[in-house]
């Protein structure tokens, strides 16, 4: 359904940074082997650079920036975005 929201509105942004967070918890509860969980990462992240790039082309959207941030208590990284002067947190990253 979100890619079908995708092709239906090419800049749909929240859409985006949703399938990269879907990615990531497939990656977390189905992917049982080391070489499935690191291409649902590499996904997830191609979703995250793809968000990014969409963003910075909206008018309303001063350039973006992505930072890797502090640890979370699940001893992951939050990947934050920031654009505009918001600041969203699309993911863990383990």
């Amino acid at each position: 359904m979100l890619k079908k929201a995708i092709e239906l509105r090419r800049d749909y942004d929240d859409a985006m940074a949703y399938m990269n967070l879907m990615y990531r918890e497939r990656a977390d509860i189905q992917c049982g082997d080391a070489k499935a969980y690191a291409g649902d990462l590499k996904t997830a992240d191609d979703w995250v650079d793809l968000t990014i790039a969409t963003k910075k082309r909206k008018p309303e959207n001063s350039p973006c920036t992505l930072s890797n941030g502090d640890a979370d208590s699940a001893g992951g990284h939050r990947r934050t975005v920031i654009c505009g002067g918001s600041l969203e947190t699309l993911l863990p990253q383990k």
